[in-house]
């Protein structure tokens, strides 16, 4: 249920967001300041010891080059959220609206049917 419960999680970075907006959506490189503020918080300065953050490096046992192979996916993710988002914003349109609700959907069909699937007997 982890990607149908994402949908938490965006209106959590949405609400703590909303406040700043001006800078991201509207300033030169709002996009990068994005990023670079979701890079620091939520990947390398993370509350917990999360692999690929500098608690992950301290605290756990997991190799570093292991740590930092894991960082790629995050880094890319947040890196297409920040600039798509701003991209979304400048050049608004009922298309962007229709593929990304369209996405949204499917993602949480599919998690829904994992799920469901996943608890099937004999499985």
């Amino acid at each position: 249920m982890g990607p149908s419960l994402n949908v938490v999680r965006g209106i959590i970075f949405a609400l703590a967001l909303f406040p700043f907006r001006r800078v991201f959506l509207e300033e030169r490189h709002g996009w990068l300041k994005l990023w670079g503020l979701l890079l620091g918080l939520c990947i390398l300065s993370t509350a917990g010891p999360a692999p690929g953050s500098v608690e992950g490096l301290i605290y756990t046992q997991m190799p570093w080059t292991t740590q930092l192979l894991g960082l790629r996916e995050v880094v890319a993710q947040t890196l297409a959220f920040s600039y798509l988002l701003v991209a979304w914003h400048r050049r608004p349109g009922r298309a962007w609206g229709i593929v990304m609700g369209a996405i949204m959907v499917l993602v949480v069909l599919a998690s829904i049917g994992g799920t469901l699937a996943a608890q099937r007997p004999g499985h």
